[in-house]
């Protein structure tokens, strides 16, 4: 007997312990099945991912690319392009335009479809993953039940099928949660390094889920069993090491570039100015804040640039993000109370049914997929059960307390900032883990059904189901719709944009700039009354821009209807005083209706206004030389051709100007 058990021992906590061989070739069939199931999650969910891709390939949201998707590419074919080491310090997630350099690398391919193959990929890994740490965390039908959840979730499948680093972060998440289990469970140096390596890429994606540090840290020393030195040497050292290692090279990454020190990306600030400035509705919202008009580049999404020209100051990344740090931390003076509140309802956002958009919404895409319809997983039946289940191991203590409070932490490090749907895909293979373990202990409860004792339970369970219906969602499906036919417009897609801007008007006909976009449309297909008609119920209708009253004008002004043209302009006036654009507007129409003297005003008010417009100074000094004011449009064509030596019809006015004055000489001799 001694020598059977001999032949089925292996290394397990301070040295080696005996295991009977029967035990041994249990724990290896374990294995195995646990390996079984695993390859089947990920087979199922990789046929349901090629078959929304499929399905979905000719979609308007599969074709969509903006804003941080945009952002991404850009930064992904630099590096293809040679520029491996950025010439700034890092805007958003240093990792992703790498992953995506790869694939398109070692492909040769450089469409968008091959990455939503490989973040396929990950995400049927994902889904395997999903089962193996809620087995090994609750036991092997919590696992199950979590697995089928992952396969059942739309959200995660939408998700992972657009240019955005969730799925990515996802496994990436799920791979470090998993090697840190067994890093525990081992006391393993080489895991330790392992999850901590993993940690740290994971922050190159997101850097929130660096607040996982100081609960591992925590956990690892207190009271460990093989005591607290030894946890340190094996476990907290070779982690704090690993997740160390990907975070000085980004760092180093940024000194090299910008001689400015910046640990992962600069948009921290400018992303906790957007979520807490006194206008923050808890969701992303552009910026009308510093100037007249919302704020939105792509090539900006750290608010470094906005920062650059809101101070007048050339800022280095490190400082803009101050900046916006500072301003938001001066305007919480005075309204503690507000703020708290907001981030309350910012953590209920987290768990609100809506998938509150960033442009890619859900809805959109559930619209056009008939597999997406059929897939019943959201926030409704994720929060209560996933909730009840942290609260299960909260009270349980342990590892289950630990990966409870990461789910914790994370929630509250998006709450920090802003929500929208796609900040809570990365924990939503925890989340599923958690209410795997529900499932199954309901399951359990039921088995032995209590009445005395399943009361509480039931009644915390219908609790934790009201979050998501609570009325405190600020998504607005008109304003989403809006901004659709706004880009299918900027690409010449009049068709789409005419049923977004349609449906955004029938859902809020009061709001005013879906109207704008009808008039706008109308224009372009050469209707100019439709055009007309859209623009004054526009100016009529909820908030009117300047810019509303401006296209009313212009549009007017083709008709011959210049005194109606006159009127709504001087309503765009009055709304932006010194907008070049509208007040050289005015100055046309009304030398087209010939009173230069209001033109010459109107001309001049627009050189006041802006000094360095070259544009405004060249259509001065065109009219002042009509009225014969010789030498005032000399100055003023003078400096125009200063200021843009290039073009080539101020240098003609000039030699125009010069030539009459010769003429006009030649004729007194």
């Amino acid at each position: 007997m001694r020598q059977k058990a001999r032949l089925g021992c292996h290394l397990s906590g301070e040295g080696p312990i005996l295991i009977p061989l029967n035990q041994h070739r249990d724990t290896m069939k374990d294995t195995a099945k646990n390996g079984a199931i695993f390859a089947l999650f990920a087979i199922i969910a990789l046929v349901i991912r090629l078959f929304y891709l499929i399905g979905a390939s000719d979609s308007f949201i599969a074709k969509l690319i903006v804003c941080d998707s945009k952002f991404y590419l850009w930064r992904t074919s630099q590096i293809l392009g040679g520029d491996i080491f950025p010439s700034e310090a890092f805007r958003l997630s240093p990792l992703y335009p790498y992953l995506l350099a790869i694939v398109f690398f070692f492909t040769g391919v450089t469409e968008p479809y091959i990455v939503k193959l490989l973040q396929a990929v990950l995400g049927s890994l994902s889904c395997g993953m999903t089962y193996l740490i809620a087995a090994r965390l609750f036991g092997k039908r919590a696992g199950i039940a979590a697995g089928v959840l992952y396969l059942l979730s739309g959200p995660v499948l939408f998700t992972e099928s657009l240019i955005l680093l969730e799925s990515s972060m996802c496994f990436f998440h799920l791979l470090f949660l998993f090697l840190l289990l067994l890093a525990f469970d081992r006391k393993s140096v080489i895991l330790a390094g392992a999850s901590g390596l993993t940690l740290g890429l994971t922050a190159l994606l997101r850097g929130n889920i660096l607040l996982y540090v100081p609960a591992i840290i925590v956990f690892a020393i207190w009271k460990p069993p093989e005591g607290r030195f030894k946890a340190i040497g094996r476990t907290l050292l070779p982690f704090l090491v690993g997740v160390g290692l990907p975070l000085m090279l980004c760092a180093a990454v940024n000194y090299s570039a910008e001689k400015d020190i910046v640990l992962l990306s600069s948009n921290a600030g400018y992303n906790f100015f957007v979520g807490n400035r006194p206008e923050a509705s808890g969701v992303y919202d552009r910026i009308t804040q510093f100037g007249d008009t919302a704020w939105f580049k792509v090539t900006d999404p750290d608010g470094r640039d906005f920062a650059r020209a809101a101070t007048g100051k050339e800022l280095r990344p490190s400082e803009a993000s101050r900046f916006w740090f500072h301003t938001t931390l001066e305007s919480m003076k005075g309204r503690y109370f507000q703020t708290g509140l907001l981030f309350m309802k910012k953590v209920g956002l987290f768990f609100n049914r809506h998938e509150l958009p960033q442009m890619y919404w859900y809805e959109v895409a559930r619209e056009s997929s008939r597999l997406l319809k059929l897939l019943p997983v959201t926030f409704v039946f994720l929060t209560p059960l996933g909730l009840f289940g942290i609260g299960l191991a909260l009270r349980k203590g342990g590892i289950h307390r630990l990966f409870a409070s990461f789910a914790i932490l994370y929630v509250l490090s998006i709450a920090i900032f802003f929500v929208v749907a796609r900040y809570r895909i990365p924990l939503v293979p925890l989340l599923l883990a958690f209410s795997g373990w529900t499932i199954d202990w309901w399951i359990e409860r039921l088995r032995s059904f209590s009445f005395r004792r399943s009361i509480g339970p039931a009644i915390a369970l219908a609790v934790l189901a009201l979050p998501p219906y609570l009325p405190i969602q600020v998504h607005r499906p008109e304003a989403a719709f809006a901004a659709y036919a706004t880009h299918c417009l900027s690409v010449g897609d009049v068709r789409n944009a005419s049923l977004f801007a349609k449906r955004a008007n029938e859902i809020a006909p009061e709001e005013s700039y879906p109207i704008y976009i009808l008039g706008k449309i109308a224009l372009g297909e050469g209707d100019v009354q439709q055009a007309i008609s859209y623009y004054q119920r526009a100016v009529e209708a909820k908030d009117p821009q300047a810019v509303y009253y401006s296209a009313l004008a212009s549009a007017l002004r083709s008709r011959g209807d210049l005194s109606r043209a006159l009127v709504a302009l001087e309503k765009a006036i009055e709304m932006a005083p010194g907008n070049l654009q509208y007040l050289i507007l005015k100055a046309e129409i009304s030398a087209q209706k010939g009173d230069k003297e209001a033109a010459l005003s109107a001309l001049q008010k627009a050189v006041d206004a802006n000094p360095d417009s070259a544009f405004a100074l060249y259509s001065l000094g065109k009219l002042e030389t009509v009225l014969g004011k010789q030498d005032l449009a000399r100055a003023h064509l003078t400096e125009a051709a200063r200021l843009r030596p290039d073009i080539a019809s101020i240098r003609e006015a000039l030699n125009e100007l010069g030539n009459s004055e010769e003429s006009s000489m030649d004729s007194q001799n």
